[in-house]
């Protein structure tokens, strides 16, 4: 599995590349940027994210899971 770093909300977040690559980390942090209602939500900061070729798994320090589409 291969790893990469962002900077989300002025955290180091890490991602998980889960059968695919880092071509797809612009099109994650847009999903995140644009989807309002879910990253809204999210009280606390991100621990990781498991990114999927059309969506992504995000983990906050809370304990909480939650699911975005990435197009």
């Amino acid at each position: 599995m291969k790893k990469a770093d962002i900077t989300f909300n002025e955290s180091l977040v890490n991602v998980n590349l889960m059968g695919t690559d880092q071509k797809q980390i612009p099109s994650l942090l847009n999903a995140l940027r644009k989807n309002t209602l879910t990253v809204s939500t999210i009280e606390q900061p991100l621990v990781k994210i498991d990114l999927f070729d059309s969506e992504a798994y995000i983990y906050a320090m809370d304990g909480n899971k939650y699911r975005i589409p990435i197009f």
